[in-house]
């Protein structure tokens, strides 16, 4: 027996109340988070690793390009998106876009694990060019004795 609200309108205030509980965290949810939403409107449990993955390459888009991987108009078609559609091409995340796109792949098992993960920044932190000496140079603020 599906368990549930037991009209339209209390299913409806149920997929609301929990979209404002989510708030913006879906922009990180993986398909196989939203894919329960989308579905039946019931939050999914904690997946696994992979997930986490998928929350690591959202935040890396958002912080390198600037904004999320789906457009955010509408919390409940940012869910459909990332269950159906793959995300924006990561065009400005230079050297990371290999590793961004990998970590936002659809199918858990084809996104990169941990260790990989480890080994391509190695190897992007290897690779990067030193800095200008001087260029840039931010002085720290004092340290608060208090």
């Amino acid at each position: 027996a599906r368990r549930g609200p037991g009209t339209a309108l209390a299913a409806e205030r149920a997929r609301q109340a929990r979209m404002t509980v989510v708030g913006p965290v879906t922009e990180r949810w993986a398909p196989e988070q939203a894919g329960p939403v989308h579905e039946n409107w019931q939050l999914a449990a904690p997946i696994g690793p992979a997930t986490d993955l998928w929350a690591l390459g959202a935040l890396l888009f958002r912080a390198v390009q600037g904004h999320a991987p789906y457009p955010e108009d509408s919390t409940a078609e940012l869910v459909q998106l990332v269950c159906a559609e793959p995300p924006a091409f990561a065009e400005e995340c230079g050297a990371l876009r290999p590793v961004v796109e990998s970590l936002l792949r659809q199918d858990p098992t084809d996104r990169l694990d941990f260790e990989e993960l480890g080994g391509w920044l190695r190897s992007l932190v290897r690779s990067a060019p030193e800095p200008e000496a001087g260029a840039h140079v931010v002085a720290a603020p004092p340290a608060d004795p208090a």
